[in-house]
C-alpha cells in the first residue's frame, strides 16, 4: 500500500510540472506577437527589410526587437530576432504554404 500511496503523490507532482515544461517550450510561448499602430512598411528597420510577399515583410527595428507587417495592413513587433516565415504568417492569419 505504502508503493500505491508513493506513486499516486508522485504523479501528482510530476504532472504539473511536466504540463507546465510542455506549454513553456512550445512555439506559441516563445513567439509573443504585439500588434502596434499602423507604421509603413519598411520604417525603422536596422537592416534590408525581408520581403516574404505582397505587403508581408519583416525586420530588425532594434538590436532585439523585430516588426512584421502584414498584408491586411496589422503590423506586429516582438522581442527578439526576426521569426520564421511560418510564425509570421500564422500571425498575420494567412495559409501555410506547402
Amino acid at each position: 500500500m505504502a508503493v500505491y500511496s508513493r506513486l499516486m503523490l508522485l504523479s501528482q507532482l510530476l504532472l504539473p510540472i511536466a504540463a507546465g515544461l510542455l506549454m513553456s517550450n512550445s512555439p506559441a510561448a516563445a513567439q509573443l506577437f504585439q500588434e502596434t499602430k499602423s507604421v509603413p512598411f519598411g520604417t525603422g528597420c536596422q537592416e534590408r527589410i525581408k520581403p516574404m510577399q505582397a505587403g508581408l515583410g519583416s525586420c530588425l527595428i532594434t538590436g532585439t526587437r523585430a516588426r512584421i507587417w502584414c498584408p491586411n495592413g496589422k503590423v506586429f513587433e516582438r522581442d527578439g530576432e526576426v521569426p520564421q516565415i511560418s510564425l509570421i504568417r500564422s500571425a498575420c492569419g494567412l495559409k501555410q504554404i506547402l
